[in-house]
């Protein structure tokens, strides 16, 4: 694919491929997905469940350097849940008296398991929204951003993949409990 780079922004050409992800994806334009966004579809997996999404930012007098990892939901009757995962979270600066900061995060399948026991229905897809920016003195100036559309794999039930996890930790506590 043709990438037109500029200072600002880094541009996409291929505006019928984007057309046709919103014909098949109509929840990407609710997202904010523009042309300019790269946009991509992949199968939801246990590896993708297991994922603990993070963000990061780097800040300072000559630093600029952040990016975002966002998941939402989209459920089976079109409802968009934003933000549905606690991303983890580290903060530095090289500015005085300012501390770093640091989050755990969720892993997606620990807030799927919230998800579901508030909306009672499993998602109909799951949507990375993410963006990566550098704008750090004496580097190359960059700037990407996309969203990545996760569609359940035929077979792939989220729900026992959940009560999998949940037995995996009760049997290693019980483990670590058993003097």
């Amino acid at each position: 694919m043709l990438h037109i780079y500029t200072k600002y922004r880094r541009y996409k050409v291929n505006r019928f491929k984007f057309q046709a992800m919103v014909e098949e994806f109509p929840f990407l334009t609710e997202m904010g997905a523009t042309e300019e966004d790269d946009i991509k579809v992949k199968r939801l997996d246990e590896k993708v469940l297991a994922y603990t999404p993070q963000e990061y930012r780097y800040d300072g007098s000559l630093v600029n350097d952040w990016a975002n990892d966002k998941w939402h939901a989209v459920m089976p009757d079109g409802t968009i849940v934003s933000k549905f995962v606690k991303a983890g979270y580290d903060f530095q600066s090289n500015y005085a008296y300012e501390g770093g900061r640091h989050d755990e995060g969720e892993s997606i399948l620990e807030a799927l398991d919230r998800l579901i026991a508030e909306h009672n229905s499993e998602p109909a897809f799951l949507v990375n929204e993410w963006a990566n920016h550098d704008d750090t003195s004496g580097r190359d100036y960059r700037h990407e951003q996309g969203f990545t559309v996760y569609k359940p794999g035929r077979g792939v039930d989220i729900a026992a993949l959940i009560q999998a996890a949940k037995d995996k930790a009760k049997s290693g506590v019980a483990i670590e409990t058993d003097f």
